[in-house]
């Protein structure tokens, strides 16, 4: 239920805008046991006269073991007020409670400002706390899977059971029950216009979260392995409170509309800037030392601090009149780095520009429209031999614009 209405109050340079509502959820997650062939040892023998792998290649299918039904309950409320306090100035202030059935209660609350001394020129900030309860499916997700890992000898593959954090397992290798995140978010930015048509804004923004979720490492130690073997993994993995986060970032981004002899020409333009730390030291439990491992391997960290580019630029435009219509677009994709154990076998994948492209007619009620994506067909930096792993992974996985080069479509809307 969400309600809100403006009122008039005196002193004020304009309505108050109040809104409130509140909304009761709840939530459901549940693995099922698949096709048994997916998952169970079928007594073959390899290429190689050895004992088969058990299940089906890269993602054998849900086993018994792996079922599981959650759900939960959530209960929340806000409030919200907005309005000009001078012709100039206007402010806003929000709050919000909830209520989880597992993970308690939390409030949290929102301000920002907007600053207009000129019609040309605004100023704007904001601050607010945040909080994320832990997803079902990250506390009672399991499975085991292949991934690809640069262990300090090259890519190799390697079978990875992904433990519920409740489960024994788990608990063996120090896994403890999820708690939420807690962010704190600060932005501040302006907007430009010193033209009707022309338009440009700036935004800066810090986003703080403690006790990030995320994946941890994959636990290969012989121990381990030995301790996986019967379910057909050799490495461990679960969801972990493990990190502390910052990251800074800038957008930039403007747009000018022409309009003339019935058509609309619109050229824009937008930049983000965005670095991601790791703050604080990963503590490592003392069951999980104990097998030689830690808990956040630098394949993780350098996931989150620099496997996706800092930068990226979009350039493009677009041409419409009555029947017709051309939209073009640039992207530029920063540099980014390799996931690798070893600092020696670290791989830096150049920046890469993409092109896209779109032609529509518009007809009576019906739009047909052609295009490309990534019309030159680019595709990232090939992986060096060491993380190629025999040549069979040729490109990246983690690039940021994937690795199927051109994509070309067409499509037809109809319209009332």
């Amino acid at each position: 239920v969400d309600i809100s209405r403006g009122f008039s109050v005196r002193g004020l340079a304009g309505p108050l805008n109040l809104a409130f509502g509140a909304e009761v959820r709840r939530e459901s997650y549940g693995i099922t046991a698949g096709e048994p062939d997916s998952y169970r040892d079928g007594g073959e023998a390899n290429q190689f006269g050895g004992p088969g792998a058990i299940g089906a290649q890269v993602f054998p299918g849900f086993r018994p073991s792996n079922e599981v039904e959650a759900s939960r309950y959530n209960s929340a409320g806000y409030i919200d007020l907005e309005g000009n306090l001078l012709r100039w100035l206007r402010f806003g202030a929000a709050g919000r409670g909830e209520k989880y059935s597992d993970f308690g209660s939390t409030v949290d609350g929102k301000l920002t400002v907007r600053v207009q001394p000129v019609r040309q020129l605004a100023i704007r900030g904001s601050a607010s706390t945040g909080f994320r309860a832990p997803s079902l499916s990250q506390s009672y997700f399991s499975s085991t899977a292949t991934n690809f890992l640069n262990l300090g000898a090259g890519l190799v593959p390697v079978e990875s059971l992904t433990l519920p954090v409740s489960s024994a397992a788990a608990m063996v290798l120090g896994a403890t029950a999820l708690k939420p995140e807690r962010s704190l978010n600060l932005a501040g930015g302006i907007v430009v216009t010193p033209a009707t048509a022309l338009e440009i804004e700036a935004d800066y923004y810090h986003i703080a979260i403690d006790d990030r979720i995320v994946l941890s490492g994959n636990f290969t130690a012989a121990p381990i392995a030995e301790l996986l073997a019967p379910f057909g993994a050799n490495s461990a993995r679960f969801f972990t409170n493990a990190i502390d986060t910052r990251t800074d970032g800038v957008d930039v981004s403007s747009s000018y509309r022409v309009a003339a002899r019935g058509s609309d020409v619109l050229p824009r333009a937008a930049y983000n800037h965005s670095i991601t730390d790791m703050v604080g030291a990963v503590a490592t439990p003392p069951q999980l030392a104990a097998f030689s491992s830690v808990l956040f391997d630098r394949i993780e960290r350098r996931r989150i601090e620099c496997g996706q580019p800092h930068d990226s630029l979009r350039l493009g435009g677009s041409w419409g009149s009555k029947h017709f219509a051309v939209d073009v677009n640039e992207s530029r994709y920063g540099e980014f780095f390799s996931l690798t154990l070893s600092p020696s076998d670290d791989q830096v994948y150049r920046a890469e520009w993409l092109t896209d492209l779109e032609l529509s007619i518009h007809a009576h009620h019906y739009r047909f429209a052609v295009g490309a994506q990534n019309i030159f067909d680019a595709f990232p930096d090939r992986n060096s031999a060491v993380n190629s792993f025999n040549g069979i992974q040729t490109f990246p996985s983690q690039s940021p614009f994937g690795m199927n080069g051109r994509t070309l479509y067409a499509r037809i809307r109809w319209e009332l």
